[in-house]
């Protein structure tokens, strides 16, 4: 259950990312995804896409890291 954290959490703007396909599958289609996370055995967090029809699932990397020279 979350608490109520106004003020420590702020909303971010909708996010888009292009997803490989296979050969069978048309380029440039929409794919409507659920967020599945999980905690790995090294106490990162893994967010995956996963398909609303279960057939396809692709993990997410978020380069968190400040960038040399920014």
């Amino acid at each position: 259950m979350v608490e109520d954290w106004s003020g420590e959490i702020e909303p971010v703007n909708t996010m888009e990312t292009l997803l490989p396909v296979s050969d069978a599958d048309a380029g440039g289609t929409l794919v409507p995804v659920w967020l599945q996370s999980r905690l790995s055995e090294v106490g990162t967090l893994e967010l995956w896409c996963v398909s609303r029809d279960g057939e396809h699932r692709w993990k997410l990397e978020f380069n968190l890291r400040e960038h040399e020279g920014a």
